[in-house]
């Protein structure tokens, strides 16, 4: 077993650093890697997506009861967007309730964004606090989600309004769980690194353009190289900027307009959300001056390269609009946008004119 480990320190809680582990091939035995497992001494409650194969779910439980010294109980979650609400909370906190989870215990999820969301926010807020490890299944998760303790659940069709930061104790992603995705997924873990590389990190950006066919095919040596940077990333900017004040607002480039898409109701998945999100971002960049209209050529080239959309169906805009409009970042006393500038850097833009926004937002739009 090829396995590779390091810690994200987050600044202001240092005592709360924890350690992250990538394996590239799995041997019998990999849960006594992570030392969070091996660490806890109460009960466990594993969060499991139902979607995943059957065979990874039972390997999944067989080796955490082995890691664990304490009693595990398990439960299955339907994954997607349409957990992750008040409705999908209420099951695991009565399941919390019914094995008596205690405060010494331990909540780990395994399965994509929506379900480390969920889980991790049910977590946070058991006995004010549960610690929590993430097993992160997909590759949006692996190389975003699963990183910097942002949990939440969604509500009145609004992204994570319900939510905390509560970071988890332990990360371990294995490549091999990317292998069984189906494309619509894998394409969605691309999206979020685009982003990395359009808006913070030039070496993402050009692994993802000189390594597309590759990638496309799974090659597990490029993956764990991608998800190892991801994360590298993600870590260093939750150092700086843990509470989403600073820094760590580039990491939602693209995610304005994303956001709109999906509260609008558009069958997308989120990465591919942000793929289209990032070609709003960027038209909007380049109206205002702050980019060079060859950043969109090159935007549109990758991803094509990758099987990502560029842009989406006609269809009513309406509900678009107004889901931007309402996104919570939009809830602060400046409507903030984040915007490439070039290849591996953003800018925090305040209060862009609105016809230009919805100018950016209608492009994504056949017509």
């Amino acid at each position: 077993m090829t396995m590779e480990s390091f810690d994200v320190v987050v600044r202001r809680r240092e005592s709360q650093s924890y350690r992250v582990t990538i394996a590239e091939t799995l041997d019998h035995g990999w849960a006594r890697g992570v030392p969070a497992l091996l660490a806890s001494t109460g009960n466990v409650l594993l969060c499991l997506d139902a979607e995943l194969p059957l065979a990874l779910k039972q390997d999944i439980i067989s080796e955490i009861a082995d890691a664990c010294p304490g009693t595990l109980s398990s439960m299955e979650l339907s994954a997607g967007e349409q957990l992750k609400g008040m409705g999908g909370l209420k099951p695991v906190l009565r399941k919390m309730a019914d094995v008596r989870l205690r405060r010494d215990g331990l909540v780990v999820a395994a399965g994509g964004g929506s379900l480390g969301d969920l889980a991790g926010f049910a977590a946070a807020i058991w006995h004010r606090g549960t610690p929590w490890v993430v097993l992160p299944t997909t590759l949006l998760a692996q190389v975003d989600s699963a990183i910097g303790g942002k949990v939440g659940v969604n509500m009145g069709g609004l992204k994570n309004m319900v939510g905390a930061f509560h970071q988890p104790v332990g990360v371990f992603c294995a490549i091999p769980w990317l292998s069984s995705l189906t494309s619509t997924h894998f394409q969605s873990g691309l999206g979020e690194l685009v982003k990395y590389g359009l808006g913070m990190d030039e070496y993402t950006w050009d692994l993802l353009w000189n390594s597309s066919k590759l990638i496309r095919a799974r090659d597990s040596a490029v993956l764990k190289r991608l998800v190892r940077r991801a994360i590298s990333l993600k870590a260093e900017y939750v150092a700086f900027d843990e509470r989403d004040k600073g820094r760590r607002r580039h990491l939602n480039l693209g995610h304005t307009f994303a956001h709109a898409l999906e509260g609008a109701g558009y069958q997308l998945e989120h990465g591919q959300a942000v793929a289209l999100g990032l070609v709003a971002a960027t038209r909007l960049s380049v109206a205002l001056g702050m980019a060079d209209q060859s950043l969109e050529h090159q935007l549109l080239d990758l991803l094509s390269r990758l099987g990502l959309p560029r842009s989406i169906a006609a269809a009513p805009m309406d509900k678009a609009f107004a889901a931007m409009e309402a996104d919570k970042k939009h809830q602060e006393e400046h409507k903030v946008v984040i915007l490439p500038v070039r290849i591996g850097q953003s800018i925090v833009y305040e209060d862009p004119p609105l016809p230009d926004l919805e100018q950016a937002l209608e492009s994504l739009f056949l017509h």
